[in-house]
């Protein structure tokens, strides 16, 4: 799949492929067909629709690295409340440099078992609002680089985050440079070892 051909991605919960789509392929990690995705060309613009899907909604590996990385053509990522994330430990540049998105549905992720959320959302500068204020970040010990150079957001509400088990932050916020508050006066950084350009361009 040539990323940069992608417009769009969508979450199903079937994993019912289309008689039109252009290609459809197995996307499950132990390879029996449970995940599938496909591409179109609804609009006949010759860039592409991605859809993904399982029955009953896609369940997230453990290991969700790299999930959306680099769509960088991509402007929606629809129907994430289809996407199961409670299993996932890693979110390790998820939706890294998605920089065409400029909204995106986190809200209803389930990060309980989540340890690594390093450059999630780094270089989505576009987006211009993001709501993680209802993840539970108990367990996280990287947020380095986590928001980086998200240069349109000009709110964050990361005023709930549970810090105490984070050990790196480093470039966390740097690069924000429209933010016009940022609310980390509840942060327990007794266990951060690196905060190095935490704030830095903000």
């Amino acid at each position: 799949l040539n990323k940069s051909k992608v417009e769009s991605i969508t979450l199903k919960n079937t994993k019912e492929v289309p008689n039109n789509a252009i290609k459809s392929w197995d996307v499950s990690n132990s390879g029996n067909g449970s995940i599938m995705a496909y591409t179109l060309d609804e609009d006949n613009n010759e860039l592409l629709e991605l859809y993904i899907g399982q029955n009953g909604g896609v369940n997230a590996n453990p290991n969700s690295t790299y999930l959306f990385h680099d769509f960088t053509t991509a402007t929606r990522i629809d129907c994430l409340e289809y996407l199961d994330t409670s299993n996932v430990t890693d979110m390790f540049y998820m939706f890294n440099n998605c920089r065409n998105l400029t909204t995106l549905d986190v809200s209803g992720f389930d990060t309980s078992k989540v340890t690594d959320m390093m450059s999630m959302f780094s270089y989505c500068s576009n987006l211009t609002t993001l709501d993680v204020s209802g993840f539970d970040t108990s367990n996280v010990t990287s947020m380095e680089d986590m928001f980086s150079y998200c240069s349109n957001l000009t709110t964050l509400d990361v005023s709930g985050f549970d810090t105490s088990k984070v050990t790196d932050m480093i470039s966390m916020f740097s690069g924000c440079s429209n933010l016009t508050k940022l609310d980390v006066s509840g942060f327990d950084t007794s266990k951060v070892t690196n905060m190095s350009f935490m704030f830095n361009y903000c």
